[in-house]
């Protein structure tokens, strides 16, 4: 199926591109571009076809990929330029929005720039222009994250800001549609690029052993730091699960899902307890592996949601945190400012950055933790699940699904 709809495909895309090096004279020109290539179909994806080459790709599978990417790409990119001039409330004239478009526009031009790589060295320039794109965009989550404060102010919406997406289902499916592309662009090209610097258990990103304990030890330690820094305190979490348990899995995406879901449930806890309670009870992860997936729960005994808020917790700028409590009880006073530092940072994909120990996220505040992770969970046929009992504690239920099926495919929520 896949490689039917490349050869489906081809002639729009020839037609499309047979243009492409005779750079835009006027802006209308440029217009009618992206108009042109947002009408065209984008490729379902499989897994199948992103790591089908093993941990040593050959000079052709490369220059294969190439092409196919500087076909689909731009195609991807125009449609989100589209949507991102269309959206209600005043939100695609806000500035940091604006600015978003600009980089998916001056994306779709350096792709448009260069003629599809026919040769070894054609897809060595086309990769660094690749590689460049993905610098570009790292900053995409914070920026619409901030397009949607700024345009909270401007509608005076700040004391009813988290019904405003409720209001609006359209704006809260774009966020959906539009987070769900991105993961699935930065994927496709950073394996692209990934596979020029080979690593011993990886094909491209995603790692062939990867090894749940490991990572979730990762995200613990870097929750930990993150809570002990707010709270001058963090729970204990206890880990359940066979230590050898090794998966076909994105190590990045596993982390950010953990690395959110901890700072969640040890806020609750401390919350809950009190930041001088060094007795608090742990959370407990525990860890199953089943025929087809690996089951991941996540449990706390600390302040649960009541079921008006777990009606909410997917939506995009929702949070919990209370503005008027005061760091010194134990919570984080953000405003518009700290929204930089709220999302997107580090790596540009994620909120830790590895080399600081992930000291430079926050420990709550803009609500995007927990939409975002099932974004990541459902991109590989996986999900994200929420039960939360008062007086109790909270329960999260994460479904890894197992990548060794080459069939799945991918970024379906956008393809849908």
């Amino acid at each position: 199926m896949f490689k039917q709809t490349r050869q489906f495909t081809r002639i729009n895309y020839q037609s499309a591109i047979s243009s492409s090096s005779k750079l835009y004279h006027s802006q209308s020109a440029f217009r009618r571009k992206i108009a042109e290539f947002a009408r065209l179909p984008q490729t379902t994806l499989k897994l199948y076809d992103m790591i089908s080459c093993g941990p040593i790709p050959t000079p052709a599978y490369l220059l294969q990929q190439a092409r196919f990417l500087h076909r689909e790409v731009p195609v991807r990119l125009a449609k989100k330029v589209r949507e991102l001039e269309s959206l209600p409330y005043g939100l695609s004239l806000t500035p940091p929005v604006q600015l978003v478009k600009a980089w998916y526009e001056q994306s779709f031009r350096d792709i448009m720039s260069v003629a599809p790589p026919l040769n070894q060295d054609d897809e060595l320039v086309f990769t660094q222009i690749l590689e460049k794109i993905l610098d570009r965009h790292k900053n995409v989550v914070p920026m619409m994250a901030q397009g949607v404060l700024e345009m909270k102010k401007q509608r005076n919406l700040h004391n009813r800001g988290e019904d405003l997406l409720d209001d609006c289902p359209y704006l809260q499916d774009f966020l959906d549609r539009f987070y769900s592309s991105r993961i699935a662009v930065r994927m496709l090209i950073s394996q692209h690029c990934a596979l020029h610097h080979p690593r011993e258990g990886f094909i491209g990103v995603v790692d062939s052993r990867c090894s749940v304990v490991k990572v979730a030890r990762m995200a613990i330690s870097d929750a930990t730091r993150i809570c002990e820094r707010t709270y001058c305190n963090a729970p204990d979490v206890i880990v359940h699960g066979d230590p050898n348990l090794i998966i076909h899995y994105e190590p990045a995406h596993l982390h950010h899902m953990l690395f959110e879901l901890l700072k969640n449930s040890m806020r609750a806890v401390v919350e809950y307890h009190g930041s001088s309670n060094y007795d608090a009870p742990p959370v407990q992860i525990s860890i199953v592996n089943n025929c087809c997936d690996v089951a991941i729960k996540i449990s706390d005994q600390g302040s649960a949601m009541s079921s008006s808020d777990l009606t909410r917790i997917w939506s995009y700028m929702y949070t919990s945190v209370k503005k008027q409590q005061t760091p010194k009880e134990g919570f984080v006073n953000l405003d518009e400012s700290s929204v930089l530092q709220a999302v997107g940072i580090g790596n540009g994909d994620f909120e830790v950055d590895h080399s600081t120990g992930g000291e430079i996220a926050p420990m709550a505040g803009f609500g995007y933790g927990l939409p975002i992770s099932r974004l990541y969970a459902r991109f590989f046929g996986g999900d994200l699940q929420i039960s939360s009992v008062i007086n109790c504690g909270t329960d999260v239920y994460m479904f890894l699904q197992k990548l060794d099926d080459r069939e799945i495919e991918l970024d379906s929520y956008e393809t849908s």
